[in-house]
């Protein structure tokens, strides 16, 4: 098992759900080196979005007014039909505790205790990873406003990023400073931006940062107006999105937005001007250099079922790409763009949520580690990194096909090479 064939790694591999890679570690150093590269890893999440293979819905649930967070899971291979209550990565679990972003299977769980200080965790529901980050040096100034947060991937440094948007008070007004943390220096960074409106102390945030081409995106409120901000993840730079969209007679139509989300790898918004009878959807196209781009319409959703002035939010697409998934307060259903029809979904052993299925995110079945960790979690299992060998369990069906058929490979190759010496 130390010289294991390299098309295992590129062909075979990849396709595996990642609690079986995550068991391979256990067989061998040359597996866990292989599988913990990060090359490996992104070859991983590069199959499963391609292939749109892999997805789980994530649905936190307040265990009542004042009861912590937990969080569920329905797996999209299986038709979403029943949910597993995860692990809490937070302790204690809290109730000030909320998903403030997704990226790459990594979730940002942020929670504001009573004293009024942001905590972050990162974390991997996958492979049970998770990380908690220094505070940010924002906990020492009890005067500043939370404006809003995010997680997002850099591409450039190959770094995952979490920011943190404030309004700091100074002698004579206020300033807007966003702090970075990157992951993989493990430091907080801050700058401050000078390019907003001078009303920025109006400024209110809806939702959390929604990461979609390389930046983070939220819907801000300024002086009674939705407006769409950006924060480039690389040259780490805020801009803002326009709010029309050019239809394909080239007439200007705008819209005004309520909340974002990320489909298709692009970042969406739905037009609150039609709503409630008819909600609009558009998908926005960043320029690939800049910080440009346009709107272009996505769907148009009509409300025809008796649930009128419930708002909608589309979530993820088929594997086919026909529907897509739209969650409203209570209710999960694919809906069928073309026919306008809808199929409903049903969550087993989720209870009744307290937040809204509004609240939900989907999330990568991914390797991605949120770093400086020292162990795996697989179930009842405890895998430490540092160790090569451990007493697994046992292997599933998909792990035993995979071992017998590395032993019949090995077991040819010897044969092949016998064969041609004796000859």
């Amino acid at each position: 098992m130390s010289h294991v064939l390299p098309e295992l790694f590129t062909e075979i591999l990849p396709t595996l759900p990642v609690k079986s890679l995550l068991r391979f570690r256990c067989l061998s150093k040359s597996f866990c080196a292989q599988i913990d590269s990060p090359g490996f890893v992104r070859m991983r999440l590069k199959m499963s979005k391609d292939t749109n293979i892999g997805r789980k819905l994530i649905l936190p649930h307040l265990c009542g007014d004042d009861g912590p967070i937990d969080f569920y899971a329905a797996d999209f291979e299986e038709g979403l039909k029943e949910v597993v209550r995860l692990d809490n990565p937070l302790r204690p679990p809290t109730q000030y505790a909320g998903v403030c972003g997704s990226c790459d299977g990594l979730l940002l769980l942020g929670t504001v205790n009573p004293r009024s200080s942001e905590e972050y965790v990162v974390w991997n529901p996958t492979t049970r990873r998770n990380r908690k980050l220094p505070l940010s040096p924002l906990t020492n100034l009890p005067c500043h406003k939370f404006l809003c947060d995010g997680l997002g991937y850099d591409s450039t440094i190959d770094d995952y990023k979490v920011v943190v948007m404030s309004l700091v008070p100074t002698k004579y007004s206020e300033c807007f400073q966003v702090w970075v943390f990157s992951l993989k220096s493990n430091c907080w960074s801050w700058r401050r931006i000078h390019d907003l409106p001078t009303y920025v102390e109006s400024i209110e945030c809806w939702g959390g940062g929604c990461f979609a081409n390389g930046a983070l995106y939220w819907v801000f409120r300024v002086d009674g107006d939705f407006e769409i901000f950006g924060f480039d993840l690389a040259n780490e730079m805020l801009f803002r999105l326009p709010d029309y969209c050019l239809s394909d007679d080239g007439s200007v139509e705008r819209f005004s937005c309520y909340q974002l989300k990320e489909l298709g790898g692009f970042v969406h918004t739905d037009n609150m001007d039609k709503f409630p009878d008819t909600q609009d959807f558009f998908l926005f196209n960043r320029d690939d250099i800049g910080t440009g781009g346009n709107w272009r319409r996505a769907f148009t959703f009509q409300q025809l079922w008796g649930w009128q002035n419930t708002l909608s939010v589309p979530l993820a697409y088929s594997k086919e790409g026909d529907c897509v998934l739209i969650c409203t307060h209570n209710e999960v259903f694919w809906y069928n763009i073309e026919k306008k029809t809808r199929v409903m979904v049903q969550l087993r052993g989720m209870p009744p949520l307290g937040s809204g299925y509004r609240a939900s995110y989907v999330c990568w079945e991914s390797l991605v580690s949120p770093g400086n960790d020292t162990t795996f979690q697989l179930g009842g299992l405890e895998l430490e990194s540092r160790r090569t060998t451990v007493q697994v369990e046992r292997f599933g069906i998909v792990e035993k096909a995979f071992l017998i058929s590395v032993v019949m490979v090995l077991f040819l190759s010897v044969v092949i090479v016998h064969y041609r010496l004796d000859g």
